[in-house]
């Protein structure tokens, strides 16, 4: 009597399924791999184009723009724009609110053109 199934059906089903296995495995990493990319990316960005991470001209600067020095709020701010123009960075401990350590901190944001 012969065989009622043919062993080869289920050998290709299985080698399809192992095949489409690896498929799925590998467009997941591919996915995980894309998603870190774009992360990476986005935070490279922000580290560059930031106006947190800017160097400011202070000689140019708007209010806005100088509060994102760091301790400089509004008033700090118009009374850095109303003590221009600057000669060096150095100038801004003259503005009333900028002491040393406050300068210490925003020295390596700011420049003088």
């Amino acid at each position: 009597m012969g065989e009622l199934y043919d062993d080869s059906v289920f050998k290709k089903r299985e080698e399809a399924m192992q095949k489409q296995a690896k498929s799925q495995n590998l467009l997941f990493i591919g996915v995980i791999i894309l998603i870190a990319l774009v992360a990476c990316g986005a935070f490279v960005w922000k580290m560059k184009f930031s106006p947190e991470n800017r160097i400011i001209n202070i000689n140019k600067a708007s209010v806005e723009e100088l509060q994102y020095l760091p301790g400089v709020g509004p008033a700090v701010a118009k009374d850095i724009v109303k003590g221009r123009p600057y000669k060096t960075p150095e100038d801004l401990k003259n503005v009333k609110g900028i002491g040393d350590k406050t300068y210490e901190k925003m020295a390596p944001r700011v420049k003088v053109d």
